[in-house]
């Protein structure tokens, strides 16, 4: 029971607004025109369980980088139960395709499936393709490539378990796409001493603290300005709008950060995650919103 507690705890690491928080597939059923519940229940079905098994795979793979970073899991204190989560992830995944096939309003949301699929797994790998191929996550291009494809291919999978693909699904894959370029920019900063001991080439490595964080700064900037263009385009409810506001908060880190010349330390610890928070919540005032148009 212990092992199954574990694995629980590792595949929701990290905490993403796809697993376990349900945010993208409220978000997604708010806007979309399923009203159903079970359209609900299905998108949410795929979003928990592709992420968890994204998650896994991801630490199956990462045992050694967690060594030398000092993060000791169940996996990489048993061979056996690594060896294990490797052949669940395998099953999990086929799982996945099989669901989405099975709810898929159209064979294009399989289509860009089974791409997201193969690009996750190669991003992770090196135990099977990855002894043959590059391993994306090792080098920051491919790294970039993959979020950049993957994340808004993915947001128009779930959507597409709901109604037809529009104008409005594209849009919302725009918006998370530049969210996620900004965590992406952002996520390896932490972890540059221990990427470096085992050859990887970051972004945070490749351009270094300050520049990785400045380019993070724009693509969030593109991000809420998604919510002044899109519903004025009348790809969104109207009110989205106010949801733009949020941007005060990361006016205020970007000033710090300025003030501090775009160098960082502990104390930033508390701004950083002020602005994730307000990130996060921009992301439910629209679902919210969503919804009250809706119904």
């Amino acid at each position: 029971m212990d092992y199954i507690k574990d694995l629980v705890r590792l595949s929701a690491t990290p905490i993403s607004i796809y697993y376990p928080l349900p945010i993208v597939p409220i978000l997604i059923f708010s806007l979309s025109d399923g009203e159903d519940l079970f359209i609900f229940f299905k998108i949410t079905t795929i979003s928990f369980l592709f992420f968890a098994t994204i998650n896994l795979w991801n630490h199956v793979n990462d045992v050694e980088e967690d060594v030398l970073s000092g993060r000791d899991s169940i996996l990489s204190r048993n061979k056996n139960i690594r060896n294990f989560t490797g052949v669940l992830c395998v099953i999990l995944y086929f799982l996945s395709v099989y669901l989405v096939v099975s709810w898929s309003v159209s064979l294009f949301g399989v289509i860009l499936f089974l791409l997201v699929v193969l690009l996750t797994w190669m991003y992770s790998d090196k135990v099977i393709l990855g002894k043959y191929l590059i391993r994306l996550k090792e080098n920051y291009a491919t790294e970039v490539i993959t979020y950049t494809l993957s994340t808004p291919f993915f947001t128009l999978v779930l959507w597409n378990l709901s109604s037809p693909i529009t104008h409005k699904a594209y849009a919302l894959s725009f918006m998370m796409t530049f969210f996620a370029l900004w965590a992406l920019f952002l996520k390896d900063i932490k972890d540059i001493s221990g990427d470096k001991l085992v050859g990887l080439n970051t972004i945070a490595i490749r351009l270094g603290v300050e520049t990785s964080i400045k380019i993070s700064m724009i693509f969030l900037i593109i991000f809420y300005l998604s919510f002044l263009i899109f519903p004025f385009l009348g790809l969104f409810p109207y009110l989205s709008f106010l949801c733009f506001f949020l941007i005060v908060f990361q006016v205020y880190v970007i000033y710090l950060l300025i003030r501090n010349k775009w160098s960082i330390d502990s104390s930033f610890i508390w701004p950083f995650n002020l602005l994730s928070t307000s990130n996060v919540f921009s992301l439910i005032l629209l679902s919210v919103i969503g919804l009250l148009s809706k119904f």
